[in-house]
Formats: C-alpha cells, structure tokens, sequence
C-alpha cells in the first residue's frame, strides 16, 4: 500500500537484465502531474504480471505495457486526470477511452474513469488522498475492498509529525519493547 506522488514514473517493472515473473502491483495510490508521467510502466522481459485495486490520478499515460501477452490480470483499477486520457501499448499506441483500451488489449475489464473524490486532492500528506463519502473506489475492488492505499480507515500511511499539521519535527520516540514474548521452534 503505497501513496506516490509526482515521480516520472510510478511503478516500473523492467525484464531488460532478465525475467521478471508473477509480479503484483495493487493498492497503490499513484498522482502524477502534467507531461510524460507513467502511472505504470512494464517493459520486455515481464511475465505473469497482476494489476489490481489501483487508483491512477493525473498520470499520463496511466498504464504503458510493451505488449498485453504477459499479463494474468488487470482490473478494478481507478482512473482520472481531468485534462486527457491515456493507456499506452507498446510504446506507440496511445488509447483515449478505457472502453478502447478494453478492446485492443482485452484488460481491465472491471476497471473505471472516475474521479475518486479524495479528501484533498492536491495535498501533499498522504492522508488527503483517503476518501470523501461518495466515491466510487469505496468497495470496488477485486474482492469488495477498497481501491487505493488506503483499504480501511485505520491505516496510516507515511510520515506523522509530532504537531499535528507540523511538518518540521518527526516524531522520534521509539515503541516501547515488547514484553511476554515466546518463540517456539519450527517443526521439521
């Protein structure tokens, strides 16, 4: 679960040294701003790969894959920029409707253009990107979960400073140790 805001490139999955096999990437949050920003990236060499339970916001393209034969599953991925759409294959083609994206590549059947009304949009706290009532990532996940990082609302994601709305003094203090513990030996 991770909340990725303004790199080149969200994810990438490169193969170029080797094969990268069965792979999953899902529960993301990923905010891209403008110009050539990859939600997604996956070169040659990848097999096996699932994308799932994502929201793309701002990317551009959202998804960019070298080819679709090495994918098991892409779904139930959330995606909008309110400026342009775009899926990429094979680094040539550029998709400007999921519904078109569906059909050449045969992904992301479950997957939709949404605004997922996040708490704050542009802020730069990962908890701006839970959600507001209403939006449609609540529950659409592969298996009725939550799109997104944020799965339930009591995760915490990221950096917490000590003063509430503070970002100049992280919090230090280390947890207490724990106390009661037993191992027990693994069977052989």
């Amino acid at each position: 679960n991770n909340v990725i805001i303004g790199c080149t490139r969200g994810v990438r999955l490169s193969g170029v040294l080797g094969t990268v096999a069965n792979s999953r990437i899902f529960n993301n949050t990923i905010l891209n701003g403008s110009g050539r920003q990859d939600g997604i990236y996956i070169t040659a060499g990848v097999a096996g790969v699932q994308i799932y339970n994502n929201i793309f916001y701002g990317s551009s393209p959202f998804l960019r894959y070298y080819t679709t034969s090495n994918y098991s599953y892409s779904g139930n991925n959330l995606f909008y920029n309110p400026s342009s759409l775009v899926w990429n294959l094979n680094y040539t083609t550029n998709y400007t409707t999921l519904g078109a994206w569906q059909t050449a590549t045969g992904l992301d059947a479950n997957s939709r253009v949404a605004d997922p009304l996040f708490l704050n949009g542009i802020g730069v706290n990962p908890d701006d990107y839970r959600f507001s009532n209403g939006s449609p990532a609540k529950g659409a996940g592969r298996n009725g979960e939550d799109l997104g990082a944020y799965t339930d609302s009591s995760m915490i994601i990221g950096y917490r400073p000590t003063n509430s709305g503070s970002t100049s003094t992280p919090d230090t203090t280390p947890p207490s140790t724990p106390t009661n513990l037993t191992a027990t030996p693994a069977s052989s």
